[in-house]
């Protein structure tokens, strides 16, 4: 039999990889896209303050203890 390390060769899922992972990820900041005069930050701005005020209208049919049943 042959073990399972051996079978994958160095693709093996488990256990701890020794190698560098930073490839397999990357760093994005939207805020950094976005030019400061883009038309999205102007609705971002009217966005929230109408979702904070919904959230405030909705708030007595939360529940305080988590998801009702």
């Amino acid at each position: 039999m042959i073990p399972a390390q051996e079978a994958a060769g160095e693709s093996a899922m488990m256990g701890r990889q020794d190698r560098d992972q930073r490839q397999l990820f990357y760093e994005f900041s939207l805020d950094e896209m976005i030019p400061t005069d883009h038309l999205l930050r102007r609705i971002y701005v009217f966005a929230t303050t109408a979702l904070a005020d919904l959230h405030h209208q909705l708030k007595a049919f939360y529940s305080d203890i988590g998801r009702p049943r």
